[in-house]
């Protein structure tokens, strides 16, 4: 997805979004994923994921390492612009995953749509594009 919209965001660090894309998901690599609609309220998914994270990048050296939490953490916390794009490109790929699998009947399909937020930034989400698709 990065690819078909790089044009578009001529002012985002390109190769910094597609790591960010990359890696933002290795923190799952051990503890697994939980679904949006399965996390329980109180929890931090965060902090375990980190750990895992951790765990996962302990025998890369330690400039790689650096790299990839600093990238990650960024991407965790929405420090940049790069990565609200990168979670605007996360949550495109959970709407194909809810629109294109069974379903119950009583799915609710904008469950995480209100977490994707344009107020702080000038760019175009691409969740927008992602919603005239369906």
């Amino acid at each position: 997805m990065v690819m078909m919209f790089a044009e578009q965001y001529d002012q985002i660090d390109t190769l910094k979004l597609l790591k960010m894309c990359i890696i933002h998901d290795l923190g799952e690599a051990i503890s697994g994923d939980i679904a949006a609609t399965d996390q329980v309220e109180g929890t931090n998914k965060g902090e375990q994921e980190r750990k895992d994270l951790l765990t996962l990048l302990n025998p890369l050296p330690e400039q790689l390492r650096e790299e990839i939490v600093m990238l990650w953490d960024d991407y965790e916390n929405a420090s940049s612009e790069e990565a609200k794009l990168a979670k605007a490109f996360d949550k495109i790929e959970t709407l194909l995953q809810h629109t294109q699998g069974e379903n119950p009947k009583d799915f609710n399909y904008g469950f995480n749509l209100p977490t994707v937020k344009n107020t702080q930034t000038k760019i175009v989400l691409p969740h927008r594009f992602a919603l005239k698709l369906i």
